[in-house]
């Protein structure tokens, strides 16, 4: 698998980032309810768990292939950043290659022996798909972060 990711990665950093798309910066968790960076969270007992002062784990919080995500707040209440873990079945190659497909090319790949990291950047936001190589299970996240 990370001799076929390596490949990926040679083509991805070898082409121009001039095709990168905006990257998004809400979340639609129910049809009525978004989650967005840089606006103030409204923490509801039906959709989110206080965990810290400005953390909150979502309840069944499922967006695209997330098994769950984190809401990360300043003290204001504005959404800093939303991380996002998957399971332990996602593929990251596959992920990767989608992301591109909406994103366009990443801005930086960072390959490590023990973690493999893909971002994408525009003027707000920054989003990173992960993967932590030497995990015993198939650790895989991806953060969305306001710039701003």
């Amino acid at each position: 698998m990370y001799l076929r990711f390596s490949f990926i990665l040679l083509i991805i950093i070898s082409c121009s980032n001039a095709n990168q798309n905006e990257i998004f910066r809400s979340i639609s968790i129910s049809p009525d309810e978004e989650i967005s960076l840089g606006e103030k969270f409204q923490q509801k007992e039906e959709i989110a768990v206080q965990v810290t002062p400005f953390v909150f784990e979502l309840f069944d919080g499922s967006f695209g292939s997330a098994s769950s995500i984190t809401i990360f707040t300043d003290s204001l209440f504005q959404v800093d950043s939303i991380s996002f873990q998957y399971s332990v079945d996602y593929d990251f190659d596959e992920g990767t290659t989608n992301y591109i497909s909406v994103l366009g090319m990443p801005e930086k790949v960072i390959n490590s022996d023990t973690l493999v990291l893909v971002i994408w950047k525009d003027e707000r936001t920054t989003f990173q798909l992960g993967q932590e190589k030497n995990s015993a299970q198939n650790n895989i996240y991806s953060i969305l972060k306001d710039n701003l």
